[in-house]
């Protein structure tokens, strides 16, 4: 296959794609140096031009079973981006469950409540 220049994804791994612990070093090293082609080929972009390439289409279009590094992978990356939930060690927080509008409306009655019962102490005695 050939390499179209070094391929980045900033926006799901900002740190790499070694470094945020979703690939190993080789798959890494395959998606930097050809992830471009990969991605210009499954969308259409660009036309294959050797048997790697017309085989690597075959293997996402289901023709044939996932065997190549090159097909592995890349299903393995378009799986993280689309599953999020799938990063690991990223700087993706859960986030905080907020209360129910129900809980801040019984939060303020009692207030309102403790407060009357300010109004009502005699504090001249």
């Amino acid at each position: 296959m050939r390499s179209m220049g070094i391929f980045l994804d900033e926006v799901h791994f900002p740190l790499g794609f070694q470094q945020q612990n979703a690939f190993n070093l080789d798959e890494s090293k395959l998606l930097e140096h050809y992830g471009l082609t990969m991605q210009r080929l499954q969308e259409g972009e660009l036309l294959p031009a050797t048997a790697d390439e017309h085989f690597f289409l075959a293997e996402l279009d289901g023709e044939f079973e996932l065997t190549s590094d090159f097909a592995r992978c890349w299903r393995k990356y378009n799986h993280k981006i689309t599953h999020p939930h799938s990063l690991r060690n990223t700087t993706h927080k859960r986030s905080a469950k907020q209360p129910s509008r129900d809980y801040f409306v019984d939060e303020l009655s009692t207030i309102e409540e403790i407060d009357s019962t300010y109004d009502e102490l005699d504090l001249d005695s």
